[in-house]
């Protein structure tokens, strides 16, 4: 093994169609608290939920890109895992070690100190599942705080008004 960084599951990023059935379902359903709110991030709108015995799941569904990457995974492959982040205390270190052993990585955007990240296939034959490696600068509350434009609801009406 080459000397792995220690790494944290962070989020399952889930990508969705519609988002407020999905946010009722990992909210309401199943006790996930409303921690970030993003309704155009990218293009895209961006939602997560936290568990009280820990773990997170992120909600993803297009928002002001409607031909971008998430409408063609969503086309591609339906609604369902898109993708696994693990955090690393040292992104580029950990992505110069996946490399040496041979993994592609896909994407890497190192511009935001407080949220960098990089993106490599998971390689299961047939599945399109991406995991994302993020290093933020940020403890875990503040991140919460910049991600979270409001209250879950408000959020939620404006990511709907992108879907037309």
């Amino acid at each position: 093994m080459l000397n792995a960084v220690a790494l944290r599951l962070d989020h399952v990023g889930i990508a969705v169609w519609k988002l407020r059935p999905a946010a009722r379902l990992w909210s309401e359903l199943l006790g996930g608290e409303y921690r970030q709110g993003v309704a155009d991030h990218k293009g895209f709108s961006v939602f997560q939920f936290e568990y009280p015995a820990g773990g997170r799941v992120e909600l993803l569904t297009p928002a002001s890109d409607r031909s971008g990457f998430l409408v063609r995974f969503l086309e591609r492959q339906g609604e369902g895992v898109h993708h696994l982040t693990f955090i690393s205390a040292d992104l580029r270190a950990e992505v110069a070690r996946l490399r040496a052993a041979g993994v592609r990585i896909l994407d890497e955007d190192y511009s935001d100190p407080h949220w960098q990240e990089a993106f490599f296939s998971a390689g299961l034959d047939g599945s399109r599942l991406l995991v994302q490696l993020g290093q933020s600068s940020l403890p875990q509350a503040e991140q919460d705080a910049s991600w979270r434009q409001g209250p879950l609801d408000s959020v939620l009406a404006a990511a709907e008004r992108f879907a037309g």
